[in-house]
């Protein structure tokens, strides 16, 4: 998967990257087996609560219209429905239909959403299959799952250099094959 560069925005503390298949992006490469659009949301810093702090009152929030519309492509509520909800290794799962329009690639309606903390950060990563390339509801959250543990593997490495004194730098075609990170999710 590769950044979107056109659906991919970030202001202030925040930030939304669009993820495709490398190969429909950019014409080149084969297209993985399990395809999806995958997104990744930053909130900014200390804004709301801690994912692992109370992961019912979160549930029940998105369950309200307030948490539908936050949830939902177009901001609709009525376009969202909450199908099921779990906390596992303080990260929380929801599987969704969003009925809302999405630009770009067609896809289903069903899809699985990954809320967590990193740092002072709420990161929500959602991973949504193609209408014409169905996953299932297991195999869209086994990917969605393989790009969570990815996403935590790259800030745990981030924060330990950062620890470390090391100043952030992209990591170089070596380094992302060692880590697996060239590898499709």
């Amino acid at each position: 998967y590769c950044v979107d560069p056109v659906g991919t925005r970030q202001r202030g503390g925040a930030a939304f990257v669009l993820f495709g298949a490398c190969a429909a992006l950019t014409g080149e490469g084969r297209l993985p087996a399990r395809r999806a659009v995958l997104s990744a949301a930053v909130s900014p810093p200390g804004d709301g609560p801690a994912v692992a702090g109370d992961a019912a009152a979160m549930v029940a929030f998105f369950e309200t219209a307030t948490g539908r519309a936050l949830l939902s492509r177009s901001g609709e509520a009525a376009a969202v429905r909450l199908i099921s909800s779990e906390m596992r290794d303080g990260v929380l799962y929801l599987r969704l239909t969003d009925s809302s329009p999405f630009e770009g690639a067609t896809v289903a309606g069903d899809y699985w959403r990954a809320l967590f903390d990193v740092g002072p950060h709420v990161i929500s990563l959602s991973a949504i299959p193609l209408q014409n390339r169905p996953l299932g509801p297991e195999g869209t959250r086994a990917l969605l799952e393989s790009f969570v543990a990815r996403t935590r593997a790259a800030n745990a490495a981030a924060a330990s250099a950062a620890a470390d004194g090391v100043p952030e730098a992209a990591p170089s075609a070596p380094e992302m094959e060692q880590q697996g990170l060239d590898r499709p999710l």
